[in-house]
């Protein structure tokens, strides 16, 4: 998505060629493909884990730091195994979306007029909103030391990331069109004027 933003903002007239029908299914088979493969070397470290004392996992869904904390054998592995991952896989693309928001930025700042610079970034902030969420909630739940949250405390984090950001999509999306801003600012209106305000 930060590449799609890239490319409206910094090369509009190429938007059609760059981001046509079959770059977008590339990077839909490339994601899934990612995705897929990224999942193998936890997978298999956990398969080798032992669970000796309970098989009820205190989580809402199969977490691995759920997982992890009822194995009864030597953890290390599968807590390198998720550190470098996170290194390699969140890191490179959090990077790769820093750099094309720079880009962007670049691009604004070049631009003249403050309307003509808030009209352009106001198609990114949305975007970029939900991204730095998602980014921070990454950080915090998997890219920390083992010992440092409770699990009680990750299954809260966890819940923000895995079911609020998301739900939060729509909501922080709409707020770009214009139609949806007038409705709730007639609504916003005229719930003060029931209240006297």
């Amino acid at each position: 998505m930060s590449y799609d933003r890239y490319v409206a903002v910094c090369k509009p007239l190429y938007y059609p060629v760059v981001m046509n029908q079959h770059v977008c299914i590339y990077v839909a088979i490339g994601s899934w493909l990612g995705g897929i493969v990224a999942s193998i070397p936890i997978a298999s470290v956990t398969s080798t884990l032992d669970y000796c004392s309970s098989h009820l996992i205190n989580h809402f869904f199969c977490d691995i730091n759920a997982l992890i904390h009822l194995a009864c054998n030597d953890t290390t592995l599968i807590h390198v195994v998720i550190f470098i991952q996170g290194v390699v896989l969140v890191l490179t693309s959090f990077t790769l979306t820093l750099i094309s928001y720079l880009q962007i930025l670049s691009s604004v700042m070049r631009i003249r007029t403050s309307r003509g610079k808030y009209k352009t970034f106001s198609t990114c902030g949305s975007h970029l909103t939900v991204v730095s969420l998602f980014y921070i909630m990454v950080f915090v739940l998997y890219m920390r030391p083992p010992s440092s949250m409770s699990l009680n405390q990750a299954k809260i984090l966890t819940t923000l990331y895995v079911y609020v950001i998301p739900l939060l999509n729509p909501v922080v999306y709409s707020f770009r069109n214009e139609s949806v801003k007038e409705a709730l600012r007639k609504k916003f209106k005229s719930l003060l004027k029931d209240k006297g305000l």
